[in-house]
Order: C-alpha cells, then sequence, then structure tokens
C-alpha cells in the first residue's frame, strides 16, 4: 500500500488522526542511581560485592530540518519519550595478593528494560505516537583471572570471562488500532538474539631494575549482535508488520576484535616525572557502523533513521603516550597524544553507492577508506598551580589545550569535520569541603563543529529519485 506524499491527510483519514499537540523544543532527563557495595576481609581473602540500581527518562522534541513551508513540505518533527531501567549484581573473591601465585573469580548478572515512543512524520504536521517499542537485556557472566611470578622480574598473567547476552526487541503492543488493516495479534514484529562468548587476555610484564614496567599483551573483545530498533517501531497506522525489514538491516551482528598491545610504564627523577607509551594494533571483524536510511512504512512515507550496519573487516593501528612533570611543588604540567589510523578491509555501503551516482558497479566498496569519527592526531596538555592562603584555604589555577585534526564523519569519506582547538582556563579557590571555581571555555572561540549528524531530506528527490543530504551541526 502506498501514498502520495502531496496528499495528506491520506484517504480515509481526517487531520485528527495525524495531528499531535506540540510538543517543547529540547531536551529533559530525569535520573535516579543508586549503588550499595559490601566489602568483607578473611584471613587475606577479599569478598566484595555490589548492587547498582538506575532509572532515567527522557524526553526529546526537535525539528530536524529548519524547512519553513509547512505543513505540505520539509519533515516537521521529531519526539521521543525514553525510559530506561537496569540493574546488576557482581560478587568477587580474591585470593591473597602477596603470593607468587595468585587469583580471582566472580560472578555478574546484568538486567536492562527500556521502552520508548517516538512521533516524526513528513509533510502534514505530525503524525500520531508510534505504539511502545520495549528492548530488554539479559548478561550473565563467570569471570577469573590466575597470575603467577615467573622469575624475579617477570610476571605472566591471564583473564577469562565467559557470557551470554540475551536482547529482546519488539513491540509492547502489537497495534494501536485494533480496526487498522494490518493489525494481526498472533504475528507480533518481536525477535530475540543470544550471544555466547569466550573473552580471554594474556599479560606478559617485566619489571626491570629502573622505575619501570615493560609489557606485552593480546586481548580478545566482543560486542553481542542487536537490533536497529527503528525497524521494530509501528508504521504511521499504527502497526508494524514484517515487510519492514525486506531490507535485511534490521539486524546488527556481535562483532569481534583482537587487540595487540605493547608498552612501558616509567618514572624519573623520583616520581617527578612520568611517562607512559603503549602501540597497539587492532584486528576488527564486523566493526559497525551507522549510516541514515529511509524506513519505509505501511501507509508509504519513509520515516529517517541512523541505524547500524556491519562491515566485514577493519584494522586500526595507534599508539598512546602520557607524561606529567613535577615542575615546582606547586606547579605540575601534562602532556598526552594519541594516535589512530583506521580503515577498512572489507564492507560495503549502500550511502557511498548512491552518492557516486552509479549503482551495481561495487562503487559502495569500503576497502581503504577511514573509519570515521576518529581524528589521526590529538594531543592535549595542561598546567596546573596550586598554592595556600590560610591553614584550611588554598587557591588554585587550571589551563588546558586540546587540539584534534580533521576525522571523516561517515564512512564514504566525503564529509569531515576540520581540525579543532579548544583552549580553556579555571582559577578558584577550596578548603576540604568547599570548592569554589571561576572558568573561561573556548578562550580561542573554536567555532569548527564537534560532531556532524546527516539525514535525507525526504520530500525532494533528484534526477535519480534519490533525497539529497541535510547536515545537522553540533556546535562546540
Amino acid at each position: 500500500m502506498t501514498a502520495n506524499l502531496s496528499q495528506f491527510p491520506p484517504p480515509g483519514s481526517t487531520a485528527e488522526d495525524w495531528i499531535s499537540g506540540p510538543e517543547d523544543v529540547g531536551l529533559q532527563r530525569d535520573q535516579y542511581n543508586v549503588l550499595l557495595t559490601y566489602d568483607h576481609n578473611f584471613n587475606d581473602w577479599q569478598l566484595s560485592s555490589k548492587y547498582a540500581w538506575n532509572k532515567s527518562v527522557l524526553e526529546s522534541a526537535y525539528d530536524l530540518d529548519g524547512t519553513e513551508g509547512r505543513p505540505f513540505t520539509g519533515l516537521f518533527h521529531f519526539y521521543e519519550d525514553l525510559e530506561r531501567k537496569d540493574w546488576s549484581f557482581e560478587v568477587r573473591l580474591d585470593s591473597p595478593q602477596d603470593q607468587g601465585l595468585r587469583g580471582s573469580i566472580g560472578f555478574y548478572y546484568f538486567d536492562f528494560d527500556e521502552d520508548s515512543i517516538t512521533h516524526g512524520s513528513p509533510g502534514f504536521a505530525q503524525g500520531k505516537n508510534s505504539a511502545p517499542v520495549k528492548s530488554t537485556t539479559e548478561n550473565i557472566a563467570l569471570f577469573g583471572s590466575v597470575e603467577i611470578d615467573l622469575a624475579d622480574k617477570w610476571t605472566f598473567a591471564t583473564e577469562a570471562r565467559v557470557a551470554r547476552d540475551t536482547k529482546e526487541t519488539g513491540e509492547a503492543n502489537f497495534c494501536r488500532d485494533p480496526d487498522s488493516p494490518f493489525f494481526d495479534p498472533d504475528n507480533p514484529v518481536h525477535n530475540e538474539v543470544e550471544t555466547d562468548s569466550l573473552t580471554p587476555r594474556f599479560t606478559l610484564r617485566y619489571r626491570p631494575p629502573d622505575e619501570a614496567t615493560l609489557y606485552l599483551q593480546v586481548a580478545k573483545g566482543n560486542k553481542p549482535g542487536n537490533f536497529n530498533v527503528a525497524y521494530y517501531r509501528d508504521s504511521i497506522d499504527g502497526c508494524a508488520t514484517e515487510a519492514n525489514f525486506d531490507d535485511g538491516f534490521a539486524f546488527v551482528d556481535e562483532e569481534k576484535q583482537w587487540t595487540y598491545e605493547a608498552g612501558a610504564k616509567t618514572s624519573w627523577l623520583d616520581n617527578r616525572i612520568t611517562a607512559n607509551l603503549a602501540v597497539f594494533y587492532i584486528d576488527w571483524d564486523n566493526q559497525t557502523f551507522f549510516e541514515t536510511t529511509s524506513i519505509p512504512t505501511n501507509l508509504g512515507p519513509e520515516i529517517p533513521s541512523n541505524i547500524g550496519i556491519n562491515a566485514g573487516r577493519s584494522h586500526i593501528f595507534g599508539l598512546e603516550l602520557e607524561t606529567s612533570f613535577v615542575i615546582t611543588e606547586k606547579l605540575i604540567g601534562t602532556f598526552a597524544y594519541g594516535l589512530s589510523d583506521g580503515e577498512f578491509d572489507e564492507g560495503f555501503s549502500d550511502e557511498f553507492e548512491a552518492k557516486t551516482g552509479i549503482i551495481g558497479n561495487d562503487y559502495g566498496n569500503l576497502r581503504g577508506k577511514n573509519i570515521p569519527n576518529s581524528p589521526k592526531h590529538n594531543f592535549v596538555t595542561s598546567l596546573t598551580y596550586t598554592d595556600s592562603i590560610t591553614a584550611e584555604l588554598g587557591w588554585f589555577a587550571r589551563t588546558d589545550f586540546s587540539y584534534e585534526s580533521r576525522r571523516y564523519t561517515s564512512v564514504t569519506n566525503f564529509e569531515e569535520i576540520g581540525k579543532r582547538q579548544i583552549w580553556n582556563g579555571r582559577t578558584g579557590l577550596e578548603t576540604d569541603t568547599w570548592t569554589l571555581t571561576a572558568f573561561v571555555n573556548n578562550i580561542l572561540d573554536e567555532q569548527t563543529p564537534s560532531a556532524i549528524i546527516n539525514f535525507p531530506r525526504l520530500l525532494e528527490r533528484n534526477a535519480a529519485g534519490i533525497p539529497p543530504q541535510g547536515y545537522a551541526l553540533t556546535p562546540t
């Protein structure tokens, strides 16, 4: 079933079916957090446990393209009501740490629940709220470690975590309107994915006579399979159907990666200077990247959504340097530098193919493209001065400067954010019980945005029938 976007409301419905009241533009969040801990020591064995509970309620409303000519042009409005709750429990037992052979064992449980309601439609004002989409996550894990002193200055450690992640998503109620022609209570749009994983880590450390530690480390990590929740929202008329999954993007596969790292942690001049260096290589399988796509609905209008897509393989080479300097007893300086050079080895992007204007000739191949949203070079440096005014009252002054090189904002490598330079300063008074601070951020008035979000302008089409791209910039 399709609809002409220029004919709103569609035949058979009235304006009241499509118009919802205006929302307050912006974002409002209520946050609640609880943390309970218990620790017990017996015969140098340490038992520790933690319980955490969190809840957040988020409401956001915004205009996606700022088009003036409503109600028949532009993507008028997007609204989301999002509620998240989670709780977790962990218990861990550590053996005495002064022995040549030591270790730990533990259990972890995590339960997460999310309910979300949205609306957003092109053309004739706002659409109805969607039916609530419910997502749950359960993580159960056993973990442990063994560490042994091989010789006077050599130590080998191995750690492992065995986990099962179960994720479910689907409509909390499958249709808002039982009279809808798409109503089917026996065919809810609901799915579950279960991921079992074993993630080990191996570390070899050497402590030479000087104040230093050298190490080699190999570790495996994973990110469980997931869903693109936008495909599980009901369509504008109030029912989801399996037709929404025809393009195959409703699921995101599990990501896996092996990280190889070598480094040194050093201190000099009686700890007045510290310097830590790490060099690493990441081999990434099924890395998720994000693209904005148009998801069709039962009545024809498309809804833009940011979805995750798996690339085949990618890799990252990088290094990190962290230093600190005690210049005087009252003046301390720091400097940190990071290098991250990553690109795709395998992967395909429909957005990349569409932007070339040539379909079906492998123009969407991502091989050799830089991984987006990661500057190749970045550094931050700071100076902090502290002094006392009285025995109870002190004052401080701090300045810091950070730099990021340019970075691409999508896998196509067509859009990029230029280099960013941020200089901040602050000063204040402090005691053991309170702190008063005055600060100035972005002294250089850097105007380069911190992020770019893209979305299709759905009611416009070029000669090939592809909607032009719109962009939203996040200010510094």
